[in-house]
C-alpha cells in the first residue's frame, strides 16, 4: 500500500462532487426562486446552505456541532 506523502491531491474527488453540486443547484435556481416569499428570497439562500451541508454527508460527520469542531 502507498504511503500518502501528505501533499494535496492534484485532483481531488472533492471538486467532482462540488462541481456537479454547482451544476444541479443552477439548474433548481427557478424553482427554489418561485418557492421562496413574495417579499424575495430568506437572508440564506437555499443553494448556500445546501452547499454548507456538503462536506457533512461527504465526510459522514454525524452533526453541525462537529462539523465545527
Amino acid at each position: 500500500m502507498a504511503r500518502h506523502s501528505g501533499a494535496p491531491l492534484a485532483n481531488p474527488p472533492t471538486r467532482r462532487v462540488k462541481a456537479l453540486a454547482d451544476e444541479v443547484l443552477r439548474s433548481l435556481d427557478a424553482q427554489l426562486t418561485a418557492m421562496c416569499a413574495e417579499r424575495g428570497r430568506d437572508s440564506v439562500a437555499p443553494e448556500r446552505l445546501l452547499k454548507a451541508s456538503q462536506p457533512q454527508a461527504l465526510f459522514s460527520v454525524r452533526s453541525e456541532r462537529q462539523l465545527c469542531e
